[in-house]
Order: C-alpha cells, then sequence, then structure tokens
C-alpha cells in the first residue's frame, strides 16, 4: 500500500541483500554507505536519544534532518526494468527490478503503490564482507549465530 515503509536498518549480520519487486508498484529507496553510518548514529543518539543499531526498524530518518546535517544518502526509485547503480547499491539484471545492497549499507524504503517485494541475505568471499560483518562486536551488537 501506498507510504507504508521499512524502518532504517542494515541486513542481519551486516551481509549482502537482494532485494527484488515483483510489482506492480514501486518503492523509494534511501541508502546510506557504511563510512556514513557512525556520524548519522552519533546525531540521532545526540538529538532523538535513539540509538540505529539498537532499535533498527523501528525508525524512519527524516529527509530534513539529513540535508541539515549534511549526511551523504543516495536516493532511488525502484520499479519494473529499472537498473540501479548506486555506491552501496548495485542492481545486477534489467530484466526485473533487483537492488543488490553491499554489506553494511544502511537503508529505509517506502512503498509507492501495492507490491509484492521478496529479500535474500547472501555473504562473500572478501575480505571486506567478513571485517565488517565482524564488526558487529564494536556496535556492541548480539550476533545472531
Amino acid at each position: 500500500m501506498e507510504g507504508v515503509w521499512t524502518g532504517g536498518h542494515e541486513e542481519n549480520l551486516r551481509m549482502r541483500a537482494i532485494n527484488i519487486n515483483h510489482g506492480p508498484k514501486g518503492s523509494y529507496w534511501y541508502t546510506m554507505s557504511p563510512d556514513e553510518v557512525p556520524r548519522f548514529r552519533t546525531l540521532v543518539q545526540q538529538v532523538y536519544g535513539v540509538d540505529i543499531h539498537k532499535s533498527e526498524g523501528l525508525w524512519f530518518a527524516d529527509l530534513d534532518f539529513i540535508l541539515r546535517n549534511k549526511l551523504y544518502i543516495e536516493y532511488f526509485i525502484q520499479h519494473k526494468g529499472d537498473i540501479v547503480d548506486r555506491s552501496c547499491v548495485i542492481n545486477i539484471s534489467n530484466s526485473f527490478p533487483k537492488v543488490l545492497l553491499g554489506p553494511g549499507c544502511l537503508h529505509w524504503v517506502r512503498a509507492k503503490g501495492l507490491a509484492v517485494n521478496s529479500a535474500w541475505n547472501f555473504g562473500t568471499a572478501c575480505r571486506y564482507q567478513v571485517n565488517i560483518c565482524s564488526s558487529n562486536q564494536t556496535h556492541d551488537l548480539e550476533s545472531l549465530v
């Protein structure tokens, strides 16, 4: 339904994720690279008293707050046939809309209308993926494993 949202979060264990929109409507995506997240987390804690990592999925970032604090986000609309290519997001096929999230990519999504979506987490055998997954300890987060 239009306006329904998925609150800000990183994927389980900060893994990569593929998100598929099966339609018929699209979604508005907001993403933030792992490098920008610590500053964003600190600002949200100072202004709102909320820890974005410990309250995952319970918040939706206000665009005015993002712009006022000169935080860098990427914004795009995911619909059928789109190819999405962003620093923290990569689309790997133009046959139907897929969004591939990089490890540690903070993101939140709002529906443009009725749509069916599915998502899967997966890991890759690269040093960056291993390092960012192990940083859950740094954030004082419980491991799912």
